[in-house]
C-alpha cells in the first residue's frame, strides 16, 4: 500500500541525505495531473529504464581541488624559474640572475542548484514505484554540469578553445592532424617540441588522449594496436613516393577520455566534432586544467530536505510533508569553479587534416 511506498521513498531520501547516493531535482512544483501518463491506470504497466547516463572524464585530465575556501577568488600563482649555471675562473664571482617572472590563474566557485517538489497525493498514486527512483536518476544531473563545464574549458562553438590552443609565434598547440597514426605522432612531436618561457625542455610527455565521440573507434583502434603503420611519401607526378614504417605500438600507454558532452558545445559547421587533445598528467607540474569545490561540500552535491511541518496528533510526525499542502520539497546544491592554466601542457587538433 501507499505507507509502505512512503517509507520505502523515505529510506531512499534519507540514503541521499547521508551521502550514500547524489541526487537532483526538478524546477517546478508538480502534481499528479502532470504526469497522466505515468500516475494513471498502472495495473498492466511497467516502468522502462532510464537511459544510460555517459561517464565523467573531468575526473582524470583536470587537477581536483575540493578544498575551496569560500566564494572569493582563488589565485593560483607561480613563478618561471630555471637557469643555466655559468662558468666561472678563478676567484670570479658568477653572473646574477634575473628575478623570477610572476604569474597567476585565477577563479572562483559558484552556486549551481535545482529543487523538486511534489505532492503527498502522487506517492499515494505511484503504484509503479517510479517517484522513488527519481532522487537517484536525477542526480545525474550534477554530474553533468560539473562534466559539461569541465568540457567547455578544453572546446568553444568553434571547436578546439580559441584562446588556449593557438598556432603563433611563441604558442604552438594547435595542429590540424586527422587522428590517425601519423597525426597521434605528429601530436606527439608538438607536445614535445613546447618549451618553458625561458626556452628550457618542459619534460613532459602527454599522459591523455581526450577525444570528440566521433572518434571514440578510431581512438580505441589506435591505442589499442599491437603496431602501427607510418607513412613517409611523397608525392610527384601523380606518383607516391617513399616507404612506410611498422612500429610496436609506443602510444598504448595513453589513457582514453571520450568527450561525451563536446557536440553539445561545438556548433560551428566543419571538423569540430573530429576534434581531439593530447593532455599532460594534471597532478604533475601545473598542468592545463583546474577543477576547484567548496570546502564542506567536495565534489558531491549537498541534498536538502524540507523539513515537514504536519504531525499527527501525539507528536509524531506525519507522512504527508508540508501542513498546508501535503507536499515534499527537496533541493541539490552543488559549488565548484574552474580555469584553464598553462597551455604547454596541452596539444589540441581540429581535426581538418589541412
Amino acid at each position: 500500500g501507499y505507507r509502505k511506498a512512503l517509507a520505502e521513498a523515505n529510506n531512499l531520501i534519507n540514503g541521499v541525505v547521508n551521502g550514500k547516493m547524489p541526487s537532483h531535482l526538478l524546477h517546478e512544483a508538480m502534481g499528479t495531473s502532470d504526469f497522466p501518463i505515468l500516475l494513471g491506470d498502472n495495473l498492466s504497466s511497467r516502468l522502462l529504464g532510464a537511459y544510460n547516463e555517459a561517464p565523467s572524464t573531468y575526473q582524470t585530465w583536470c587537477y581536483i581541488n575540493r578544498n575551496v575556501r569560500d566564494f572569493r577568488t582563488q589565485y593560483l600563482k607561480y613563478l618561471n624559474t630555471g637557469n643555466l649555471l655559468e662558468k666561472v675562473k678563478e676567484g670570479q664571482k658568477g653572473p646574477e640572475i634575473p628575478v623570477p617572472e610572476e604569474g597567476r590563474y585565477y577563479y572562483a566557485v559558484e552556486t549551481y542548484e535545482e529543487s523538486m517538489k511534489f505532492s503527498w497525493e502522487m506517492l499515494v498514486n505511484d503504484d509503479l514505484n517510479a517517484f522513488q527512483t527519481l532522487p537517484a536518476t536525477l542526480g545525474q544531473d550534477a554530474k553533468n554540469t560539473v562534466e559539461r563545464f569541465a568540457t567547455s574549458l578544453l572546446v568553444d562553438a568553434a571547436g578546439p578553445h580559441a584562446s588556449f590552443f593557438k598556432s603563433e609565434s611563441g604558442q604552438v598547440n594547435l595542429i590540424t592532424n586527422k587522428l590517425n597514426a601519423d597525426g597521434l605522432r605528429a601530436g606527439v612531436k608538438a607536445f614535445r617540441a613546447i618549451r618553458k618561457p625561458n626556452g628550457q625542455p618542459m619534460n613532459t610527455t602527454p599522459a591523455i588522449l581526450a577525444v570528440a565521440p566521433a572518434l571514440e573507434e578510431t581512438a580505441k583502434d589506435l591505442l589499442g594496436a599491437s603496431n602501427l603503420m607510418f607513412a613517409n611519401l611523397n608525392t610527384a607526378n601523380n606518383k607516391q613516393i617513399g616507404f612506410t614504417l611498422q612500429n610496436s605500438n609506443r602510444f598504448g600507454g595513453l589513457q582514453l577520455c571520450v568527450l561525451d558532452w563536446l557536440p553539445n558545445i561545438v556548433t560551428a559547421a566543419g571538423p569540430a566534432d573530429e576534434s581531439w587533445f593530447l593532455l599532460g598528467d594534471p597532478n604533475q607540474g601545473r598542468g592545463a586544467f583546474e577543477i576547484g569545490f567548496l570546502r564542506g561540500i567536495g565534489d558531491q552535491p549537498l541534498v536538502l530536505k524540507k523539513k515537514a511541518d504536519a504531525e499527527v496528533m501525539g507528536g509524531v510526525e506525519a507522512a504527508i510533508g508540508d501542513f498546508d499542502s501535503r507536499s515534499f520539497e527537496y533541493k541539490v546544491t552543488h559549488v565548484f569553479g574552474g580555469c584553464q592554466k598553462d597551455w604547454r601542457f596541452a596539444v589540441a587538433s581540429n581535426g581538418s587534416g589541412s
